[in-house]
């Protein structure tokens, strides 16, 4: 899904939905952008897909990141928690 569409899709979605996004190194400051300005609407956070490697990797629980990265959007407004680099 582009960026560009993400406020109209936004406005069709329950308010209690969370969105992640998955990206890679180098499109991340557009995007990081993008996901701030629409953390005023809905819950969204921002992972690397190097965090899903090494979670693999490490045999860790998925659960676990998605809920840590779920709370710091939103009790911190912050979209981009990185937490296994």
């Amino acid at each position: 899904m582009s960026m560009n569409n993400y406020p109209q899709k936004c406005e069709k979605r329950r308010t209690n939905t969370h969105d992640m996004f998955i990206a890679t190194h180098g499109d991340t400051e557009s995007v990081l952008s993008e996901c701030r300005n629409v953390l005023s609407q809905e819950t969204i956070f921002l992972c690397w897909l190097q965090e899903f490697i090494m979670l693999l990797q490490r045999q860790g629980d998925l659960t676990t990141l998605l809920k840590r990265k779920s709370q710091a959007a939103i009790l911190e407004k912050n979209p981009f928690l990185e937490i296994l680099l």
